[in-house]
């Protein structure tokens, strides 16, 4: 099992912000208002926010497992599958 780092273009983020939502509601949603959680939600669905970010991805068997996005040298989600 190899993993790899690199940055994910448009056409994985999708994937990405799956994962950061299915990652956001094990562990963090527990702690936000429901308010919190639709902000939340409808950031990582923004089409032109995420055009604002740096993605990146870690990668195990082509399948995403971590995100990175950062807008300048802010770091704006990081999240990684439970497992890993």
């Amino acid at each position: 099992m190899r993993m790899e780092i690199a940055r994910l273009y448009r056409s994985r983020s999708q994937e990405a912000m799956d994962l950061v939502w299915e990652t956001f509601l094990k562990f963090e949603a527990p702690e936000y208002s429901e308010e919190g959680i639709l902000t939340f939600h409808d950031f990582i669905r923004n089409e032109r926010e995420l055009e604002r970010l740096e993605i990146f991805g870690a990668e195990i068997d082509g399948a995403v497992v971590g995100v990175l996005a950062m807008r300048g040298n802010h770091i704006s989600l990081f999240f990684v599958e439970k497992t890993h």
